[in-house]
């Protein structure tokens, strides 16, 4: 890993690619998350974080939200991907970035709102990965 590299977030401004948001550089960090998981609970995440590289959420009777509005979004690509039994899984991301959305749903609906921004080409991707079984997913963007 190199100490001295810089990566690029979004960051709220005035010169922008789409949606009001500019990018920045700041200091690099290992990037790697720490599985969430949750059994008969829910898992919510907002205000300002580092959204890792790769991010992992495991429940099992319970909900996820992510909201990453605020997150510091600290590489040209991350991964969230989600794993849940009985459980629904809502992201929201900002405007001005990529969003793939991949995986299986067993019993369940997905909903993708992407907004109608182009968010250009030199935006961040937001991956995300989602393994469901009776439960649903729905990623906007506000």
């Amino acid at each position: 890993m190199c100490h001295g590299c810089s990566r690029q977030t979004v960051d709220e401004g005035t010169d922008s690619y789409g949606g009001g948001r500019s990018i920045r550089s700041t200091p690099r960090s290992s990037g790697l998350a720490t599985p969430t998981s949750s059994v008969f609970g829910d898992t919510k995440r907002s205000g300002r974080w580092l959204l890792a590289v790769k991010t992992l959420a495991l429940l099992v009777f319970g909900d996820v939200k992510l909201d990453l509005r605020s997150a510091v979004i600290g590489a040209r690509t991350s991964t969230i991907t989600l794993v849940t039994l009985f459980g629904d899984s809502a992201v929201t991301v900002p405007e001005g970035v990529h969003v793939e959305v991949g995986g299986f749903d067993l019993f369940g609906d997905r909903e993708l709102d992407a907004g109608a921004q182009d968010p250009g080409p030199g935006a961040p991707t937001i991956r995300i990965v989602s393994y469901s079984l009776f439960g649903d997913l729905r990623v906007r963007t506000r």
